[in-house]
């Protein structure tokens, strides 16, 4: 026979089951289950997407889910309960999946080991920070600092306190009597960035400290970089400044990305009213909540 269970029934070292988790049954009592049935049932579970019942309805129906789990002849009736299936879980734990798992992996060797996992999914976990520059002006300062204490660099100063003041500037920055203090925090906190990663830059010249902290300096740079604000002549374009893709991005991302996140997209049409009153902008919803800087 040349199913695919078939042949994935006779490639699984069913003794290796038998070995790892005879050791969590009684000698005693009411006999078990064979092991290799109910792990063949977890299999099955998570190769199909059964539940507990519906397995019990297609274990029934398929004969060859039946050989899969190791029944001699076909069978009219599931030979236990679904509920043993809860129980069986609960006896082997994460561990036992673990294993399950690992020897699934060590089955088809190296093919079976990928350097990437693409997820399609809406919801994906990742670093990224809202609003942007003054946060990341905060976290270049901070991870500044904690490379010169790690690398025993003396510093001018640290700005641990400025910063943090200058970052609650920045707060409610829509607000017309705040708009001034928070254009001129986000401002300093830009200048003091700068000068924390020039500083840095300036004192690493021993060739171990450039080394242990070559990955560190580099991402400062380009976080400082990426989010440089550039005064705007005018509003015409309605381009809010520094709202590119690298200042939604964290200051160190994590290894998960999005395939479609900040690519740029096609223009969207603009509007024009009936009335002939100025047209609503379609930049109108990127508007800078900092003002130009």
């Amino acid at each position: 026979m040349n199913h695919e269970l078939v042949l994935l029934a006779e490639k699984i070292d069913w003794n290796f089951f038998e070995k790892e988790f005879a050791l969590l049954y009684s000698h005693t009592g009411c006999p078990a289950m064979p092991i290799r049935f109910m792990v063949g049932c977890m299999m099955l579970k998570h190769i199909y997407n059964f539940g507990d019942e519906t397995l019990a309805e297609a274990w029934v129906m398929n004969p060859y889910l039946q050989y899969f789990t190791g029944a001699a002849f076909f069978e009219h009736k599931l030979p236990c309960d679904p509920s043993d299936f809860v129980h069986f879980r609960k006896r082997i734990g994460e561990s036992g999946f673990r294993k399950i798992f690992e020897h699934s992996i060590k089955m088809f060797g190296k093919k079976a080991e990928e350097s990437l996992v693409v997820s399609d999914t809406t919801v994906q976990g990742n670093n990224t920070a809202f609003p942007t520059d003054a946060r990341l002006y905060k976290k270049v300062i901070d991870c500044c600092n904690k490379i010169a204490d790690t690398e025993d660099i003396p510093q001018r100063q640290t700005y641990t306190r400025t910063s943090k003041h200058l970052l609650r500037m920045t707060y409610n920055s829509n607000h017309p009597k705040r708009r001034k203090k928070a254009v001129s925090a986000m401002r300093k906190l830009h200048t003091l960035a700068g000068r924390q990663v020039r500083e840095l830059e300036r004192l690493m010249t021993g060739e171990d400290a450039v080394q242990r902290s070559s990955w560190a300096s580099k991402s400062l740079r380009r976080a400082n970089r990426g989010n440089r604000t550039r005064r705007m002549k005018g509003r015409k374009s309605g381009i809010r400044p520094g709202m590119t893709g690298c200042s939604f991005q964290s200051l160190f991302g994590s290894a998960a990305s999005s395939a479609g996140l900040f690519r740029p997209g096609p223009p969207r049409p603009v509007s024009w009213p009936e009335d002939g009153g100025p047209a609503a902008s379609p930049f109108r919803c990127c508007r800078s909540r900092h003002g130009p800087l």
